[in-house]
Protein backbone atom coordinates (compact mmCIF):
# COMPACT_ATOMS: atom_id res chain seq x y z
CA UNK A 1 0.00 0.00 0.00
CA UNK A 2 2.84 2.33 1.03
CA UNK A 3 4.31 2.25 -2.95
CA UNK A 4 0.82 2.83 -4.58
CA UNK A 5 0.34 5.96 -2.23
CA UNK A 6 3.72 7.25 -3.29
CA UNK A 7 3.24 7.07 -6.85
CA UNK A 8 -0.24 8.62 -6.40
CA UNK A 9 1.23 11.65 -5.30
CA UNK A 10 4.46 11.64 -7.64
CA UNK A 11 2.12 11.09 -10.31
CA UNK A 12 -0.03 14.89 -9.23
CA UNK A 13 3.38 16.02 -8.70
CA UNK A 14 4.35 14.80 -12.54
CA UNK A 15 8.14 14.04 -11.93
CA UNK A 16 11.00 11.96 -13.86
CA UNK A 17 10.22 9.33 -10.71
CA UNK A 18 6.41 8.57 -11.84
CA UNK A 19 7.56 7.40 -14.98
CA UNK A 20 10.82 4.86 -13.82
CA UNK A 21 8.50 3.44 -11.23
CA UNK A 22 5.25 3.14 -13.90
CA UNK A 23 8.69 1.15 -15.99
CA UNK A 24 9.18 -1.19 -12.74
CA UNK A 25 5.59 -1.93 -12.37
CA UNK A 26 5.06 -5.88 -14.22
CA UNK A 27 2.26 -7.02 -16.24
CA UNK A 28 1.58 -10.40 -15.38
CA UNK A 29 1.79 -12.63 -18.75
CA UNK A 30 -1.41 -14.57 -19.72
CA UNK A 31 -1.21 -17.95 -19.65
CA UNK A 32 -1.20 -19.73 -23.18
CA UNK A 33 -4.54 -21.53 -23.32
CA UNK A 34 -4.90 -25.07 -24.71
CA UNK A 35 -6.57 -24.64 -27.98
CA UNK A 36 -10.25 -26.57 -27.94
CA UNK A 37 -10.28 -28.28 -31.64
CA UNK A 38 -12.82 -26.62 -33.41
CA UNK A 39 -15.99 -27.34 -35.49
CA UNK A 40 -13.80 -27.02 -39.13
CA UNK A 41 -11.02 -28.77 -37.88
CA UNK A 42 -12.74 -31.78 -37.19
CA UNK A 43 -13.25 -34.64 -40.34
CA UNK A 44 -15.69 -34.36 -42.35
CA UNK A 45 -17.50 -37.78 -41.20
CA UNK A 46 -17.04 -36.84 -37.54
CA UNK A 47 -18.48 -33.05 -38.46
CA UNK A 48 -21.98 -35.26 -39.89
CA UNK A 49 -22.05 -37.99 -36.96
CA UNK A 50 -21.98 -34.98 -34.22
CA UNK A 51 -24.66 -32.87 -36.51
CA UNK A 52 -27.06 -35.75 -36.37
CA UNK A 53 -26.75 -36.24 -32.64
CA UNK A 54 -26.79 -32.72 -31.67
CA UNK A 55 -29.84 -32.50 -33.51
CA UNK A 56 -31.50 -35.27 -32.19
CA UNK A 57 -31.10 -34.07 -28.76
CA UNK A 58 -32.07 -30.91 -29.69
CA UNK A 59 -35.34 -31.98 -30.84
CA UNK A 60 -35.92 -34.47 -27.97
CA UNK A 61 -35.07 -32.20 -25.29
CA UNK A 62 -38.10 -29.44 -26.81
CA UNK A 63 -40.26 -31.63 -26.87
CA UNK A 64 -39.55 -33.08 -22.93
CA UNK A 65 -39.84 -28.94 -22.16
CA UNK A 66 -43.13 -29.18 -23.94
CA UNK A 67 -44.24 -31.97 -22.05
CA UNK A 68 -43.02 -30.61 -18.83
CA UNK A 69 -44.83 -27.27 -19.85
CA UNK A 70 -48.07 -29.10 -20.35
CA UNK A 71 -48.17 -30.87 -17.30
CA UNK A 72 -47.86 -27.33 -15.67
CA UNK A 73 -51.34 -26.49 -17.33
CA UNK A 74 -54.79 -26.06 -15.33
CA UNK A 75 -57.08 -27.53 -17.56
CA UNK A 76 -60.69 -26.58 -17.30
CA UNK A 77 -63.31 -28.98 -16.20
CA UNK A 78 -66.06 -30.88 -18.38
CA UNK A 79 -68.84 -28.35 -17.48
CA UNK A 80 -66.55 -25.23 -18.05
CA UNK A 81 -65.42 -26.45 -21.57
CA UNK A 82 -69.66 -27.37 -22.43
CA UNK A 83 -70.25 -23.61 -21.35
CA UNK A 84 -67.58 -22.10 -23.60
CA UNK A 85 -68.71 -24.36 -26.41
CA UNK A 86 -72.25 -23.25 -25.81
CA UNK A 87 -70.94 -19.60 -25.60
CA UNK A 88 -69.06 -20.11 -28.96
CA UNK A 89 -71.26 -21.30 -31.19
CA UNK A 90 -73.83 -18.80 -29.99
CA UNK A 91 -72.04 -16.23 -30.62
CA UNK A 92 -70.96 -17.38 -34.22
CA UNK A 93 -74.66 -18.27 -35.15
CA UNK A 94 -75.75 -14.65 -34.22
CA UNK A 95 -72.96 -13.11 -36.34
CA UNK A 96 -73.72 -15.91 -38.96
CA UNK A 97 -77.58 -14.34 -38.87
CA UNK A 98 -76.59 -10.83 -38.73
CA UNK A 99 -74.21 -11.00 -41.78
CA UNK A 100 -77.03 -13.02 -43.97
CA UNK A 101 -79.79 -10.12 -42.88
CA UNK A 102 -76.84 -7.20 -44.08
CA UNK A 103 -75.88 -9.17 -47.42
CA UNK A 104 -80.13 -10.04 -48.31
CA UNK A 105 -80.57 -6.29 -47.22
CA UNK A 106 -77.40 -5.16 -49.58
CA UNK A 107 -78.66 -7.56 -52.11
CA UNK A 108 -82.17 -5.63 -52.55
CA UNK A 109 -80.41 -2.11 -52.38
CA UNK A 110 -78.60 -3.15 -55.28
CA UNK A 111 -81.57 -4.51 -57.37
CA UNK A 112 -83.40 -1.40 -56.46
CA UNK A 113 -80.72 1.10 -57.62
CA UNK A 114 -80.14 -1.07 -60.80
CA UNK A 115 -84.14 -0.44 -62.06
CA UNK A 116 -83.87 3.01 -61.27
CA UNK A 117 -82.49 5.05 -64.05
CA UNK A 118 -80.40 8.10 -63.82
Amino acid sequence: MGKRKKSKKLRKLGTKATIKEEQKVKVPKKKASIKKKSKKDLPILQRIINFFRNGWLKIVNYFKGVWFELKKVSWPNRKSILLYTMVTLTTIFIFVVFIGICDFLFTQLIVLLQKIKF
